[in-house]
């Protein structure tokens, strides 16, 4: 197991963070479990197999969070199958229902979120195995396990060569974008067509005045960063958010993009002022 805390978060942060990642560990591979008065094996990973082509055939919504997202939108949605990410759960109330799926992988996104979503009930919620210390203890998370993750350095980004994973409850593998990892997900139960809302793919004045990588929201940039989301208070000041890696975001979604056409599958982008070019564009009206 390689465990890192970037250095925003420094271990004395999270004393028992290495407990609980060892924790996490012990529940996804399989490992005997007393069902009764019955031992069997099992665990996280063979739980994952039930979502394997759990919807095939079906189509599915991803919600990304750019500031196009529109709750009138996702309204439309309720009796589709959606997956969501981050933040997303702040709007529930206003949709009227929740994701069937939601994911979490940034550790940023894990320590700003992760004890506030491990309240949520009735959501079937997931999580890297790296990020089990921004959890609570009790949640309902299954984990999917990232086995290359070792933190991002310059090397990696400069030579970052994506891989799309076909079995989501192997390995998961980062491109960059939690986006990425939804689209691994939803080929895994088997969606035929995948369509994604809120993907601007624009970061406004942020990539001009800050190199990729991690920054901290101060008074002086939150003005900008309140632009990038679907709510202007999706952060607060003091909050470390990352500043992406655009370029490597585009080589992740191309390759997505191959793996699904290789089966007759489609990634749909509905967001008509997107600044992604790689999956063809179409408004949600055109859908229903």
């Amino acid at each position: 197991m390689y465990y890192r805390f970037p250095n925003n978060y420094p271990r004395y942060k999270f004393p028992s963070g290495v407990l609980k990642e060892w924790w996490a560990y012990i529940k996804f591979f399989d490992h005997p479990i007393l069902n009764g008065s019955k031992l069997e094996i099992g665990g996280i990973q063979s739980k994952l197999e039930s979502f394997r082509n759990k919807h095939k055939n079906e189509r599915c919504f991803i919600f990304a969070n750019g500031p196009s997202l529109k709750v009138k939108d996702l309204q439309k949605l309720k009796n589709e199958v959606t997956i969501g990410c981050n933040g997303i759960y702040t709007l529930y109330d206003d949709i009227g229902y929740k994701n069937d799926y939601y994911f979490i992988e940034d550790i940023n996104q894990a320590v700003i979120r992760g004890k506030e979503i491990s309240d949520i009930a009735g959501l079937t919620k997931f999580c890297a195995l790296h990020n089990a210390h921004a959890l609570k203890w009790k949640n309902n998370f299954n984990y999917f396990y990232v086995p290359t993750y070792k933190g991002k350095v310059e090397s990696e980004v400069e030579l970052f060569k994506p891989t799309f994973s076909r079995d989501f409850a192997g390995a998961v593998y980062l491109g960059y974008t939690i986006t990425y990892i939804m689209l691994q997900f939803a080929y895994y139960i088997g969606c035929k067509e995948v369509y994604i809302l809120g993907l601007d793919h624009n970061y406004g004045d942020l990539p001009k005045y800050f190199p990729p990588g991690k920054i901290k929201i101060t008074e002086e940039n939150y003005d900008q960063v309140r632009k990038c989301h679907f709510d202007p208070d999706y952060y607060k000041i003091g909050d470390v958010i990352g500043i992406p890696y655009s370029k490597n975001q585009e080589i992740a979604y191309r390759e997505a993009k191959h793996m699904f056409e290789r089966e007759n599958k489609t990634i749909i982008n509905l967001t008509p002022d997107s600044k992604l070019d790689v999956f063809p564009i179409r408004s949600i009206d055109e859908i229903f």
